[in-house]
């Protein structure tokens, strides 16, 4: 019995000192993306339903598009980094999107630049509202299935 309760004490410990009380937190950083809104920087959900370590674990990406590249209202469009803009994908369906957005791409929505390799869906629960249920739906369809 004595065992048994010495072993809850250690295990309930070490689960604390993942991040709780015992991890110190940072100060909130914010980011501000491509519409001007003001976002958290959320370093307590790092990329890890996507199963990749690309070094993106610290919050999602920015990048700046020109206004005249954006897809219709409604409509969505790939974007790689470093690409010109005649080299990008064009817009299409969003519907085209779930489960098949590569690595390193960001997707345009409706104005705004979303890291495709960001767990939006996970950023969603915790910060209800921020993110259109479209981009949330895409980032589930891109989770893994453990």
């Amino acid at each position: 019995m004595r065992r048994s309760l010495v072993g809850l004490a250690v295990l309930s410990l070490a689960g604390c000192a993942s991040g709780g009380v015992f991890g110190g937190r940072e100060p909130d950083v914010v980011v501000v993306g491509d519409d001007g809104r003001r976002y958290p920087d959320d370093r307590d959900y790092p990329n890890r339903g996507r199963g990749r370590d690309d070094g993106y674990d610290r919050g999602y990406r920015t990048i700046r598009v020109p206004r005249g590249h954006y897809p219709p209202r409604g409509a969505c469009r790939l974007w790689f980094e470093g690409r010109p803009p005649g080299r990008q994908p064009r817009a299409m369906s969003c519907d085209r999107l779930y489960g098949r957005v590569p690595a390193g791409a960001f997707i345009l929505y409706n104005g705004n630049a979303w890291d495709g390799d960001y767990d939006w869906y996970r950023y969603e629960r915790r910060y209800r509202g921020r993110v259109p249920r479209l981009i949330v739906e895409i980032a589930a369809s891109m989770r893994r299935r453990y």
